[in-house]
């Protein structure tokens, strides 16, 4: 719609009555937001590339968040919530830095799949592009204040990432 958010229906000129009211469905839109913030992750993770999609995912809610929209929509305002908090919500980017035939980038990569943070955008990186090449693979998580000292250990990578989100989102 032009003032945001998405309608159940075309419009359809012949309709009357209810069916002529072209309503936008809080749930649908929610998940509509939800997956525009996602695109942008994947999109631009770093913040170096323009993209549209958080405002969409911004005009989206607003189309469907008011007060008055929400007031009796009990348990169904969740999926709306969690788009308004991930909208709000600073980013974390996470880039493995290594190299693409080394097995130790590729386990630190399994490793930061695996810390399921609704946050992150993860991407790889070569030695020497983002971040220094300290001589072996490492993981550096960032916000837009600050970064990680370069975690190597896949082990540890959950316990020390876990620190760091504390502290720094």
């Amino acid at each position: 719609a032009e003032d945001g958010g998405f309608h159940a229906h075309t419009r359809d000129p012949e309709a009357v009555g209810v069916f002529a009211q072209r309503r936008k469905p809080l749930v649908e839109n929610a998940a509509a937001a939800r997956f525009f913030i996602e695109l942008h992750g994947i999109e631009d993770g770093d913040g170096s590339v323009d993209s549209p999609w958080l405002e969409h995912a911004r005009r989206t809610v607003l189309a469907v968040g008011s007060p008055a929209q929400i007031e009796s929509r009990g348990k169904v305002v969740a999926g709306l919530l969690i788009a308004l908090e991930l909208l709000m919500a600073r980013r974390l980017d996470v880039t493995v830095v290594g190299g693409d035939d080394d097995p130790r980038t590729e386990a630190l990569w399994r490793a930061a799949l695996a810390l399921g943070e609704p946050r992150a955008a993860f991407e790889k990186s070569l030695p020497g592009v983002r971040y220094p090449d300290t001589g072996k693979p490492a993981v550096y998580l960032c916000t837009d204040r600050s970064c990680s000292r370069p975690l190597s250990d896949p082990a540890t990578l959950r316990e020390q990432a876990a620190i760091f989100i504390a502290d720094q989102l």
